[in-house]
């Protein structure tokens, strides 16, 4: 079963039968066959019908809602989650300080580990310089440091130097003309790499969220990143060893084997009340900013990026205790499952997913 995107700003998602079929502005029609729909994911703004709506309910087919400039808006979810004891377990360990520091020191760890095998590829490759080796020996000192540390707040300052200090060289793995990167920026991109970027993690949120949902786990409930009204923040927690892996360097190969190029892009005005594209809220009555420019992929780009992103995760790796390689997708459902385990009392420590 697979997810189907729809991307269009354009175009009513009716009912035919027992089948989705999106209408486009044209008159053209793509029939989606519901049996073989895990979930959906509406990337613009589209009209969806009362019998689409009944028929997504029948199937209990998840609905994602994602705006062409990244942002993750939200979803439609058919019937709460069933398993109220596991979710007990996750609100108690919120208090249990020992759990968290144990937890949030994997999940750090294997982030950074990530992160340092990625720039290590980019010195053997003979693009380093001085930054680059300042950046390795660095990146060595975090890690060390978060062996010996319990504090889970020093732990997350040790995640945002490392992220800091690993853009700072992510340039020099990109080989393009085309990519553009001045740093890590959002909210809104301002180049190329960024768009890009930006929206293939929204996608890998997606994945991770809706996997901890199937598992019967609470997404909101995080333990790096703070829950906070709205935010599904363990769904945060247990994407970020997959960052570097699924969508770092997928952003470098779009690049670098020339998939995109400058018509995939568009520049456009992010302004506190738009609806498209909106400036971040800064919890002030009266927003001191004003317009910014930002880059976003088009529509066209949206589609090859999705295509891309799509064969990826379905690319097939060796994983610990599996006798066959398996793809990006089956290795979240196994470190979701392995939290659950942790959680549970059934393993010890959470093992993060080293990508060497």
């Amino acid at each position: 079963m697979a997810t189907v995107y729809v991307v269009s700003d354009y175009g009513v998602l009716g009912k035919a039968d027992e089948n989705l079929v999106f209408t486009m502005k044209d008159g053209g029609r793509t029939i989606i066959p519901t049996a073989m729909t895990k979930q959906l994911a509406i990337i613009g703004q589209i009209t969806i019908t009362g019998p689409a709506l009944r028929l997504l309910q029948r199937y209990r087919l998840r609905t994602s809602f994602i705006s062409k400039n990244g942002f993750f808006n939200g979803a439609l979810e058919f019937g709460p989650g069933k398993n109220v004891l596991m979710r007990k377990v996750q609100f108690f360990k919120l208090e249990d300080e020992a759990w968290k520091s144990d937890f949030v020191r994997a999940i750090v760890g294997g982030k950074l580990r990530n992160q340092l095998a990625f720039i290590q590829r980019i010195k053997r490759s003979g693009r380093a310089d001085a930054d680059v080796q300042r950046v390795i020996l660095s990146m060595k000192r975090y890690i060390l440091q978060l062996e010996h540390e319990t504090d889970i707040a020093v732990m997350r300052g040790l995640e945002g130097i490392g992220a800091k200090d690993y853009f700072s060289v992510f340039k020099h793995n990109l080989l393009s003309e085309k990519a553009v990167f001045r740093g890590r920026t959002t909210r809104p991109p301002e180049d190329p790499v960024n768009a890009v970027l930006s929206f293939l993690y929204t996608l890998l949120y997606q994945r991770v969220e809706t996997t901890l949902l199937a598992e019967g786990l609470d997404p909101a409930v995080g333990y790096l990143h703070v829950p906070t009204y709205g935010a599904q923040s363990l769904a945060f927690d247990l994407m970020e060893e997959f960052r570097v892996p699924v969508v770092d360097t997928l952003t470098c190969a779009l690049f670098n084997l020339g998939m995109l190029d400058t018509i995939h892009f568009r520049e456009v005005s992010f302004e506190p009340k738009s609806d498209e594209n909106p400036l971040p809220d800064e919890g002030e009555e009266t927003p001191t900013f004003v317009a910014r420019k930002g880059v976003l992929l088009t529509a066209d780009g949206l589609r090859k990026v999705i295509e891309q992103f799509e064969k990826k995760i379905h690319e097939r790796k060796q994983y610990p205790g599996l006798a066959q390689s398996v793809s990006w997708s089956r290795i979240i459902r196994e470190q979701v499952l392995q939290f659950r385990r942790v959680l549970n009392g059934e393993a010890v420590q959470y093992q993060p997913f080293l990508h060497g």
